[in-house]
């Protein structure tokens, strides 16, 4: 019997926004370990933003919690238009706050270089493709 298989795509990031790192390193060693298939570098041109592209996502204020969706939407089409990469928080702390320093639902991110290993069927990264990500950039972090 046919079932339905919904595949995503997973971007493996540093854990820096700045930081420049070795993505064609860590595209081969994910490849070494059979996790990178038809895996791609992005980046080096400047930050990106990054996201699972699906929709339906929640921004909330790292000081007090409250949603600030809709400010964050504002600043980052901001930003991509040249602006600053940052915003006034609209939740109620009032502060500004990097646009990176926000916290997202699900995870986003802002990065120089990601690896995006397009159409897993496991929205995870193994304990196997971890140690490579800390063995190539030292850490990392994953949007899906």
């Amino acid at each position: 019997m046919a079932r339905a298989v919904h595949r995503v795509s997973v971007v493996v990031m540093p854990e820096g926004v700045e930081e420049v790192c070795d993505g064609e390193g860590l595209l081969a060693g994910l490849r070494g370990v059979g996790l990178a298939g038809a895996g791609r570098v992005v980046g080096g041109e400047g930050v990106r933003f990054y996201s699972s592209g699906l929709g339906g996502f929640r921004v909330d204020c790292p000081v007090d919690g409250r949603v600030v969706t809709a400010g964050f939407v504002r600043a980052l089409e901001g930003w991509r238009r040249g602006g600053e990469r940052g915003m006034v928080c609209a939740g109620g702390c009032g502060g500004w706050h990097g646009l990176e320093e926000l916290r997202f639902r699900p995870e986003c991110g802002f990065a120089r270089t990601a690896v995006v290993l397009p159409d897993v069927e496991d929205a995870v990264l193994t304990e196997e493709g971890w140690a490579v990500v800390r063995r190539v950039w030292g850490g990392g972090r994953v949007v899906v």
